[in-house]
């Protein structure tokens, strides 16, 4: 088996960062999101086993609505449900 590689492969012609945002948006939080995400009340590590806590019990109970709420609807894609099978 012979590998070979072109320049052409290896060094592909420069993106435009307005076309790879636009087919590849980076995701936009709420206000409402950030301030959930606020350390000011509870430490990193709180907020993160309530997260978890969350997500196990909605796995446990068979609750897909409360599945459904660990995740931003709008910005949650197949790599993610795929991320966690």
């Amino acid at each position: 088996m012979t590998l070979s590689s072109k320049a052409d492969d290896v060094y592909r012609d420069m993106g435009d960062l307005r076309t790879l945002f636009d087919e590849h948006p980076i995701p936009i939080l709420s206000s409402e999101t950030v301030s959930l995400i606020s350390f000011a009340t509870q430490g990193e590590l709180e907020q993160a086993s309530v997260v978890v806590d969350g997500f196990n019990d909605a796995l446990a109970n068979n609750n897909i609505t409360s599945l459904q709420a660990c995740f931003l609807a709008e910005q949650s894609y197949w790599k993610d449900s795929l991320a966690l099978t």
